[in-house]
């Protein structure tokens, strides 16, 4: 039996109709879950990080069990970030249709070339942990020792992060 680990995903947009995009990769993520239940965090506007564009983006956070091993999961994403219309290379931290990022896997750790757990940013970026604490402000973050709740309230990035909705818990 594979074993179940729950996962934390960012999804962002700042191309095109950013909510149908978002939306869409959500509906594509519930196919990655176990029982097919997600939960999203509230969507939030934020200032383009990394100085690339000046697009704004929106952001939420998507938290589901599943059976992939990490590697497997981040094969799953790009295919669903492709079919949402975005190119492979360019510019890092460009504009993009849809942007997906595994920010948690259970409690474990990865670091190679091609993916880090948890995500190299999480704790640097306002966008990320702002709808990760709207699913899980006690969590601690492997490796940092610091829950979620924590990582916001100290986080130093300045960009601006502001409220689209409430989200929906499925």
């Amino acid at each position: 039996m594979t074993p179940v680990e729950r996962v934390y995903i960012g999804i962002g947009s700042n191309l095109g109709d950013r909510e149908a995009k978002i939306r869409f990769g959500i509906e594509r993520l519930r196919e990655l879950s176990v029982a097919g239940r997600v939960e999203v965090s509230g969507m939030y506007e934020s200032e383009a990080w990394g100085g690339v564009t000046t697009l704004p983006f929106i952001n939420c956070v998507v938290s589901f069990e599943t059976e992939l091993e990490p590697f497997a999961l981040l094969r799953q994403l790009k295919r669903i970030e492709q079919e949402a219309g975005r190119i492979e290379g360019g510019e890092h931290w460009a504009a993009r249709e849809l942007d997906l990022d595994i920010l948690l896997y259970g409690e474990q750790s990865v670091e190679s070339e091609d993916l880090t757990i948890p995500h190299r940013y999480l704790t640097q970026r306002r966008f990320v942990l702002k709808p990760l604490s709207d699913l899980v402000p006690d969590l601690v973050i492997p490796g940092v020792e610091q829950c979620v709740a924590e990582a916001l309230r100290a986080v130093k990035d300045s960009c601006w992060v502001r409220p689209l909705n409430e989200g929906i818990k499925r």
